[in-house]
């Protein structure tokens, strides 16, 4: 009963903090278990379903029985399951200049890939990145998910981007930052391939990349 209270009063002070949800400790309670599993997030994470029900929207597998995408309009509902669902939509956030929303730059890409590479490692759960149905959102959740499949799982851009080529609806792709008509469309692919080009001249290196050098 203790142990109860515990976990709903640190669910009750993450829920005050200002309407969001500020993560660095997950706590994930599987079914019939007395006791939680701490999970260290390095990245503030807003929206996290803890023990969710597995999403009965369509998902796309990404790794067999361990982790899926999900892009629905809304959040998991949190019931009693061994799953872990997390959403980055208001944490990872892309600075437009006009009307381009994206993709996210190498530093945000390198903290989401090391987080769900950590998450991956040290729990046992199924896993579900969340995102909605706003294009922009979407198009960052599949270019953030297809980098990890590159970088983690040493897959080429055309093997992470099967994934997600058959999604519907398809994904807006990324523009100029200008204001007038696009000339140029940018897809997730493209942005892949520049990534998986960067590693393979070693210009960037994730185990060597320092995120606070290159936002400073």
């Amino acid at each position: 009963k203790r142990k109860k209270r515990k976990i709903k009063k640190v669910q009750k002070m993450k829920k005050e903090k200002a309407g969001k949800i500020v993560v660095n400790q997950v706590l994930v309670v599987e079914k019939g278990e007395k006791g939680a599993m701490n999970i260290d997030i390095s990245i503030n994470i807003k929206k996290i379903v803890e023990a969710g029900k597995e999403a009965k929207v369509k998902k796309e597998e990404i790794e067999k029985g361990r982790l899926y995408w999900i892009s629905d309009s809304k959040a998991p509902k949190s019931k009693t399951s061994k799953a872990l669902y997390f959403c980055i939509d208001e944490v990872l956030c892309y600075e437009a200049f006009c009307y381009d929303f994206g993709p996210l730059n190498l530093a945000m890409t390198h903290k989401f890939v090391m987080e769900v590479n950590k998450i991956m490692q040290k729990q046992k759960h199924k896993i579900y990145h969340y995102t909605s149905l706003a294009d922009d959102k979407r198009a960052n959740a599949a270019y953030l998910m297809g980098a990890y499949l590159v970088i983690c799982k040493k897959l080429s851009a055309e093997e992470a981007w099967s994934y997600f080529k058959d999604v519907k609806p398809k994904f807006v792709p990324f523009r100029d930052a200008i204001s007038g008509p696009c000339t140029f469309e940018c897809t997730i692919l493209d942005c892949l391939r520049g990534l998986q080009y960067a590693i393979e001249l070693g210009w960037y290196n994730p185990k060597t990349f320092k995120v606070k050098e290159y936002t400073s």
